[in-house]
């Protein structure tokens, strides 16, 4: 089975295996996502990142390669730091939390690790 990959252009600095988000008002255009986890998250980049107006890849379904920005669990749901990489989802009573997808193995900051790319809205709780 093949992952489902859509190319895009990197509106900036673009890592390999980071969330990304669509940057506003520009078609086709993604960003690392340095935003708090309550902007739609997007993908995660390959393992080929890329700069300003370069295509970057980004896994938009199936199983994704994400590198940690803290601790997580398997099965927890993941979305992003301010960094743009994957951290335990957590509902909060303030705002509608955006998750990446799903932990498919138990990591620590700075870990790669398989994930389910699978985009999700976390309720308030």
């Amino acid at each position: 089975m093949e992952r489902l990959i859509y190319p895009f252009t990197a509106g900036g600095n673009v890592v390999a295996n980071q969330i990304v988000t669509h940057v506003n008002g520009i078609d086709g255009v993604v960003g690392a996502s340095t935003a708090t986890s309550t902007v739609m998250l997007m993908g995660v980049t390959t393992d080929i990142g890329g700069s300003t107006g370069q295509t970057v890849d980004v896994v938009i379904g199936d199983v994704a390669d994400l590198k940690l920005g803290g601790a997580v669990k398997m099965f927890d749901p993941i979305t992003t730091d301010s960094s743009g990489y994957g951290i335990a989802a957590v509902a909060n009573t303030v705002a509608l939390v955006q998750s990446i997808g799903y932990a498919l193995d138990a990591g620590a900051s700075g870990e790669i690790i398989p994930i389910m790319v699978q985009q999700n809205t976390i309720a308030k709780m």
